[in-house]
């Protein structure tokens, strides 16, 4: 008797096997991006690009050359947010171009006059930071596959972190 209970076991077990491989290749072809995923991304990509833009420049021409330490160890955590956004800017990228009828957009950015100030610039940044985690957080209920989305949250989780960092020296 425990032979045969061993055996359907067994032959439950491939049955399942064989099923969700039937059904994963099934349902890895509705998780590609579609179009309207592609309009979800081209939006996304500008809002990466708008405070990419606003990183680059803005952060030299606010902190420069200088001396002061805390000024230059601040700025090399300002580098670091900048590349990480470059980083999203790319996956935001990849993930595109498999969406039918994505591309890049155009955009001629108009960043706000920020003084010299790097309290000026801190505020400038959180307001932006903030905005573009709201931005990524509404984009996820636009979308249509489960990678598209998880990208925008992903996107959303990122900024939201830039945002508290920049918050804490505001």
């Amino acid at each position: 008797m425990r032979f045969d209970i061993i055996t359907l076991l067994l032959a439950g077990v491939t049955a399942t096997s064989a099923a969700t491989t039937t059904s994963g290749a099934s349902a890895a072809s509705t998780c590609a991006p579609s179009a309207s995923d592609a309009k979800v991304l081209q939006f996304a990509l500008g809002v990466s690009n708008f405070i990419g833009t606003f990183y680059n420049e803005t952060v030299n021409s606010t902190f420069g050359e200088s001396n002061n330490a805390t000024i230059r160890a601040y700025q090399k955590i300002l580098f670091g947010l900048e590349k990480g956004n470059t980083l999203s800017s790319q996956a935001i990228e990849k993930v595109g171009a498999r969406a039918p009828g994505f591309s890049k957009p155009e955009c001629d950015y108009q960043i706000p006059e920020v003084s010299s100030s790097t309290q000026s610039w801190a505020q400038w940044a959180y307001r932006f930071e903030s905005t573009v985690t709201g931005a990524f957080i509404g984009l996820a209920g636009y979308t249509e596959s489960p990678e598209v989305a998880f990208l925008m949250a992903r996107l959303a989780a990122e900024h939201s972190e830039h945002s508290s960092l920049i918050g804490s020296r505001v």
